[in-house]
């Protein structure tokens, strides 16, 4: 299982983790060191997987869009869900952490 997962995106560090009732995004210097890192890193929280990757979602495309403009929006959004689908393979398991864990919204 992996316990993190971290990626660069407009020149910031973001590092995705979860712990017993939170999936977090860390969002911070790529300079810094780990513990440095750590101290200052804006942390947002969501208790949720939805939720999560909607702001994946948001991060990841806000830097589409400011490459390519509004016309290939279309374009955009399939890059967008190609990197979302990476890192969620990279980060499924960080599930099993989570009490509440990841349902799948068409099962109900």
């Amino acid at each position: 299982m992996v316990s993190s997962y971290e990626f660069e995106q407009s020149g910031k560090r973001y590092r995705l983790t979860a712990d017993k009732f939170n999936w977090i995004i860390a969002k911070g210097n790529k300079n810094l060191k780990d513990k440095d890192f750590d101290k200052s890193a804006d942390y947002m929280y969501f208790t949720d997987f939805v939720h999560f990757a909607r702001k994946l979602f948001e991060i990841l495309s806000r830097e589409e869009v400011k490459k390519r403009g509004f016309q290939h929006i279309v374009q955009i959004f399939s890059t967008t869900e190609q990197k979302l689908m990476r890192i969620y393979s990279n980060i499924n398991g960080l599930d099993k952490k989570l009490e509440m864990g990841v349902k799948d919204p068409e099962k109900g």
